[in-house]
């Protein structure tokens, strides 16, 4: 079977997975799912991840203040988190995955505990020193990737994702519907198997029970809504602060 066939089966394994009433994103039953995802199996396991990360006061939020963008690929998220970033003076968490790309012309399973601790690694640096921070991509992306693409994931990684998508004051979900750009590291232009990966991504926030703005249509309607949630959600945890 070839690469890119052998990917379109996977992606649309996950995506009827979803819908199948086994109370996770991807079922079950499959030892893929019980290997590599185990910490989609249950709706009420979000509740018992800790949140370390912050903390609420009548006076607004304690700590930094973590915006995830999140989405499947080609949906304008390196774009727009820039743009967030200069809009709001905040600091900016680069993807380390492409970084490591470009060094070393691929990505293997053996590497996805390296890109993990390093990403995770830089936004803790980033967050410490500013209390805005917008992040180009987050734990569940890495572990939903690896899985697409190898299979299975680092219980490390899986673990890390589960208690770091806690951390997250927001999240914005980029939806699939702008055209599709290429790039070597791009492996779904199909607009069905588009499709497919944003509702494995959407799901993979509804079933943590986690809350996010949908952004959708054309690059300045995206814009548009993802910097107002921002500006709404720093007047609700930084109310003595203009953010406009």
């Amino acid at each position: 079977m070839a690469p890119g066939a052998k990917k379109r089966r996977v992606l649309a394994g996950l995506d009827d997975r979803q819908h199948c009433g086994h109370g996770g994103v991807l079922g079950q039953w499959s030892q893929n799912d019980q290997r590599a995802l185990w910490h989609f199996l249950a709706d009420g396991l979000w509740g018992l991840v800790p949140v370390e990360a912050f903390v609420w006061t009548e006076s607004g939020m304690i700590g930094p203040v973590r915006v995830a963008v999140f989405g499947p690929e080609s949906t304008g998220k390196t774009q727009l988190s820039l743009r967030l970033a200069e809009h709001f003076s905040a600091l900016l968490v680069a993807e380390y995955a492409r970084e490591f790309w470009n060094l070393y012309g691929k990505i293997e399973l053996g590497d996805i505990s390296f890109i993990a601790r390093e990403q995770w690694r830089r936004e803790d640096i980033v967050a410490s020193a500013k209390e805005l921070v917008i992040c180009d991509t987050e734990a569940l992306t890495t572990v939903l990737w690896s899985d697409l693409l190898y299979g299975s994931c680092p219980e490390e990684v899986q673990h890390g994702a589960e208690k770091r998508c806690r951390s997250y004051a927001l999240y914005l979900l980029l939806d699939a519907d702008v055209p599709f750009a290429l790039d070597p590291q791009r492996c779904f232009p199909d607009p069905a198997d588009r499709a497919k990966l944003a509702r494995v991504w959407l799901a993979a926030l509804e079933r943590r029970h986690i809350p996010f703005v949908w952004i959708r249509g054309d690059w300045a309607e995206r814009e548009r809504t993802a910097l107002a949630a921002v500006e709404q959600l720093m007047a609700r945890v930084r109310p003595s602060r203009s953010w406009v």
